[in-house]
């Protein structure tokens, strides 16, 4: 009966053994298992940490992970063995699918094999490109592609693609040229009426060319001039996922989240939430946005209804990244960060409700010393980084207005300050008055030294003046206050005139800021 059952087992386990993976017995499974579940480059990267080359070479071909495999492929190119990586790459060329025998034919160019262009030619013909997450498709390949194949879908897409900008399409022949400006990414650099038609055009014939994300960035931009933010969201997130060129995603995204957060009203956003032509990978970020827009216009009760609506229905997914495979190099505290947001409305809902003046002093408060409350956090704290690799440019000539209107929406202090004035309007009790003022006082001064773009956006001046007359106003109006010292220290501090420090020394020796202005003599 024994021997009976045991061939019984080993029968139905010969049965059953196609269906189970081909590297179920290899020693690296837990390997292979890592890199056929890879979801990020790092994941791939981390599961290859301790292998070797040879070790590379083999869990290749076992794996049918795309992101693993072009981890492999970085992995083999860097690893300083060129003849094995060459052996690798060659075996990839010839044998494996269109999208990784052309990644082959770039590495291979790359290792001084200038002959490979002519497979990645005859590939790019009849497959066109495709994107990788580890590196755009490099120029300098795009750009001897065009001077040695000049019939070739490579060479004809930029030509084609040239004649849509009247602008050289490498940026190494823009820079050279007299169409670079100031406003090379601005607003002035496109023409809706011409170009929205054309790049339609161009992205039905050349969806597969390393210039088909700069076309849907164009075709974003134009659609976004015109005010058609729906499709203006469309081409954006399109330029995030088409073969990358020049990397412009890093782009696409942060504009796509610009659009979002600056842009569009919350009319707007709904809009964009009821269209079809709005992809719906992005629509929870719109939903995210409309509630931190709600909330910025001072509707909290609303905003917070919006935001548990959001939790609850896309709690921990991942909504704050458009198309990355590679780890954030920004903790990611996005889930976190909003559920703060919704308590913070709620408290703010309950001051609005109540509606006394005591009620609106704790709501500006509140807002006065919690920088983050009107943050969008889809940015995962890059709104600064992505102003300032060059996107500044397009705001400050052509849309200074907008932005400032934008700055003073999600800065707390600016929300803050807006609170206290009107506050002021309302009669308050003389003890709720003086705190009040001193309060316009300090927003103002924390507005004054918010950020650069303070200077940029060219309100440093109206800030610092405003700063002077608010505490210099408030010493008037209250030389008995505790804070009146604190007041003159500040005036001191901001204009460099020591008579403001020489008043405390004579007026208020009792007070706290004495051993400050000794403490500097």
């Amino acid at each position: 009966m024994k021997k009976i059952t045991i061939s019984i087992i080993l029968l139905f386990m010969l049965v059953l053994s196609p269906l189970f993976p081909t590297f179920a017995a290899d020693q690296h499974f837990d390997t292979l298992k890592a890199l056929n579940e890879a979801k990020t480059l790092d994941e791939a990267y981390k599961a290859l940490s301790h292998y070797t080359v040879d070790e590379f070479m083999d869990f290749y071909w076992k794996i049918d992970n795309d992101l693993s495999k072009e981890a492999i492929i970085e992995r083999v190119f860097s690893s300083g063995q060129k003849d094995k990586a060459k052996d690798l790459l060659h075996n990839i060329a010839s044998n494996d699918k269109p999208k990784f025998s052309q990644f082959a034919y770039i590495k291979l160019y790359l290792l001084g094999e200038r002959d490979s262009l002519k497979g990645l030619i005859d590939s790019t013909n009849q497959f066109g490109t495709f994107r990788y997450e580890t590196t755009p498709f490099p120029w300098d390949i795009l750009k001897d592609a065009l001077n040695r194949y000049p019939d070739s879908f490579l060479a004809n897409g930029v030509r084609e693609y040239e004649n849509i900008t009247g602008k050289p399409y490498f940026m190494i022949d823009l820079m050279n040229s007299l169409k670079w400006s100031f406003y090379t990414y601005g607003n002035r650099s496109y023409n809706p009426d011409m170009e929205i038609t054309m790049l339609l055009d161009f992205l039905n014939k050349y969806s597969a060319h390393p210039a088909a994300d700069d076309a849907a960035y164009r075709l974003g931009r134009n659609y976004e001039i015109r005010g058609n933010y729906p499709l203006a969201l469309k081409y954006l997130y399109s330029a995030t996922t088409l073969p990358d060129g020049d990397n412009i995603r890093y782009d696409a995204e942060g504009r796509l989240k610009y659009v979002l957060d600056v842009k569009m009203s919350v009319d707007d956003l709904q809009s964009a939430l009821n269209s079809n032509a709005v992809p719906e990978e992005i629509k929870p970020m719109i939903e995210y946005t409309k509630a931190v827009k709600t909330a910025r216009d001072g509707k909290f009760a609303t905003a917070s209804e919006l935001l548990d609506r959001f939790i609850s229905k896309y709690n921990n997914k991942d909504i704050a990244t458009i198309n990355r495979k590679v780890s954030d190099i920004y903790e990611d505290n996005f889930w976190e960060n909003v559920k703060i947001q919704s308590d913070q409305y709620k408290l703010l809902a309950n001051y609005r409700e109540k509606g006394d003046n005591d009620s609106l002093y704790s709501m500006a408060s509140f807002i006065y010393h919690n920088e983050s409350v009107f943050y969008n956090h889809i940015w995962n704290g890059e709104r600064q980084t992505y102003m300032w690799l060059g996107h500044i440019n397009e705001v400050v000539p052509e849309e200074k207005d907008v932005y400032t209107e934008y700055f003073m929406s999600f800065n707390n202090y600016g929300q803050a300050l807006s609170i206290f004035d009107v506050l002021k309007s309302k009669d308050p009790t003389p003890q709720l008055r003086e705190k009040v003022d001193y309060s316009i006082a300090l927003c103002y001064s924390h507005l004054m030294n918010y950020s650069q773009e303070v200077q940029l956006l060219g309100l440093y001046d109206k800030y610092k003046e405003n700063t002077i007359k608010s505490f210099e106003y408030f010493v008037d109006e209250y030389p008995h206050s505790t804070m009146a010292d604190d007041a003159l220290y500040a005036l001191g501090f901001i204009t460099g005139n020591n008579s403001y420090f020489t008043r405390i020394l004579q007026e208020y020796p009792d007070g706290d800021m004495i051993n400050k202005i000794q403490a500097g003599s």
